[in-house]
């Protein structure tokens, strides 16, 4: 039997507050424990997300596609995210400026795209290890 998620509850708070009415297909968890999480990471076509390196690394190997949301001075991950979205590999927004809504449609025009449909998903750890290496040096 399939172990069932629960949804969050309405007492749980979010930094930023969602719109009233969620798209049917999308769900919201401020946080979960990692054996909750990685049944619903797996299934998930695409994953909003920080864009630190263990959290891209994951992705890589799970082959998901990310919407990035850079920690606010956090340069490797601003960096990380600005050089996957020039590359066309994934969408990303400052904490700041980010709109589900914008997001979503970033993320469908990244998917239509003829590059992008050869990449995905996400991208492939070759292009991260050589942004990995530019951070280094």
């Amino acid at each position: 039997m399939e172990k069932q998620v629960p949804k969050p509850s309405p007492t749980n708070t979010l930094p930023n507050p969602l719109p009233a009415s969620l798209p049917q297909q999308l769900t919201v968890y401020p946080h979960l424990p990692a054996a909750d999480l990685a049944p619903l990471i797996l299934s998930s076509e695409w994953i909003i997300c920080r864009s630190g390196y263990s959290t891209l690394m994951d992705l890589a190997a799970l082959h998901k596609n990310a919407i990035l949301i850079p920690t606010p001075g956090q340069t490797e991950q601003e960096y990380l995210a600005q050089q996957l979205a020039a590359q066309g590999l994934a969408t990303t927004f400052a904490q700041a400026k980010f709109s589900l809504s914008e997001s979503i449609a970033q993320a469908i025009k990244l998917s239509a795209d003829s590059r992008a449909s050869k990449e995905l998903p996400f991208f492939n750890t070759k292009i991260l290890q050589g942004l990995l290496l530019a951070l280094e040096s």
